[in-house]
């Protein structure tokens, strides 16, 4: 309990900083906050709103949702930064493999639904098939694409740490809590 505890106050101390390390606990414990905090968020605007029926209120939160969605997204691009960091790598690979990978799969998924449904309001390209083929393979080979460095991501992510000090500070202090200290 005293490690989860410590990784999220140092990702809340931390939440918009890249510089220095985190360590493997320390990310997916914070992931897991971020997770719970999402859910918990979710549910307690659904409830509200259920109870009151009001628009104005639905749209408040939703966009408070958007607004804490999108924060954190950055928060946890710059907590997988200073992951990177804790295995030795450098920070902006971060950046190629999580956001670019994400970027690829939600805009080619976007790419996908939108050809989808125009092809099924009628034909998008009538004087030639091979053309929403294309169209579709493209689509199909962006999410790919956006998979792959979400996967490649994940790998970096779950790396063991270098102990002791390198280029980017000194290991995680959430190793020491293991043996009680704090």
């Amino acid at each position: 309990m005293g490690r989860a505890v410590f990784a999220v106050k140092d990702f809340l101390r931390n939440l918009f900083h890249w510089r220095g390390r985190l360590s493997r606990s320390g990310y997916w414990l914070v992931w897991l906050f971020v997770l719970f905090t999402n859910v918990v968020l979710s549910r307690l605007s659904g409830i509200i709103t259920g109870l009151l029926h009001h628009g104005v209120l639905d749209a408040f939160f939703y966009f408070v949702r958007l607004f804490w969605n999108i924060a954190m997204y950055f928060a946890l691009l710059f907590a997988a930064m200073r992951r990177y960091h804790d295995s030795g790598e450098p920070g902006w690979l971060a950046l190629v493999f999580d956001g670019i990978g994400r970027l690829c799969v939600t805009g080619g998924a976007l790419w996908l639904i939108i050809f989808f449904f125009l092809s099924a309001i009628g034909n998008i390209f009538p004087d030639d098939d091979r053309k929403v083929y294309w169209v579709f393979g493209g689509g199909f080979l962006i999410v790919a694409v956006g998979l792959i460095l979400c996967i490649v991501d994940i790998v970096f992510l779950i790396r063991r740490p270098d102990w002791g000090e390198n280029a980017y500070g000194k290991a995680s202090p959430v190793k020491e809590l293991s043996s009680g200290e704090l």
